[in-house]
């Protein structure tokens, strides 16, 4: 007999998601009590749930993130990847990797380029690179193109091609 266990992944520290849907808090309640543990990434989720949802900690388990080495780039490919994102060497580029969702904040970053291209002006070097796919990249170019930012991003589908 194999004993079942369930495990819940916590991956952002939304206070109170789905508030506005009627009878998420009692499904929330409901998968956490059951549980037997949650899984997190990272020690601010972590603090979120044992002060505000007040679950214990000992139910919580923190796992670190996965991260590729660094790897040096030779100059020709830091060409190449440059030219592909259509970025210059002096641009200063935010980036955001993950799901292009509306909980990610992207709409939040979006509305940050477009304060810091009005005040900067065509001047401006500072752009968004967003790796990832989901359901709300079109609200993200659509957004951009109403502040006038739609130039200053790009959204790059992840690919397993080697680079």
């Amino acid at each position: 007999i194999h004993e079942f266990k369930l495990y819940v992944i916590v991956d952002n520290v939304t206070p109170f998601p789905g508030e506005d849907i009627p009878h998420m808090k009692t499904i929330r309640e409901e998968v956490t009590s059951s549980a037997d543990g949650i899984i997190v990434q990272s020690k601010i989720v972590r603090n979120m749930l044992t002060t505000v949802e007040k679950i214990p900690n000992d139910r919580i388990l923190y796992i670190t993130p996965r991260v590729e080495p660094r790897k040096n780039a030779t100059a020709k490919a830091r060409a190449a990847a440059l030219e592909s994102l259509q970025l210059s060497d002096g641009d200063f580029v935010i980036s955001a990797v993950g799901q292009i969702e509306w909980e990610e904040g992207l709409l939040d970053i979006i509305h940050a380029l477009g304060h810091i291209h009005e005040k900067e002006g065509d001047y401006c070097r500072v752009k968004l690179v967003i790796y990832g796919v989901g359901s709300f990249d079109r609200d993200i170019v659509n957004r951009a193109q109403t502040l006038g930012v739609k130039h200053a991003i790009r959204i790059v589908e992840p690919s397993r091609a080697a680079t």
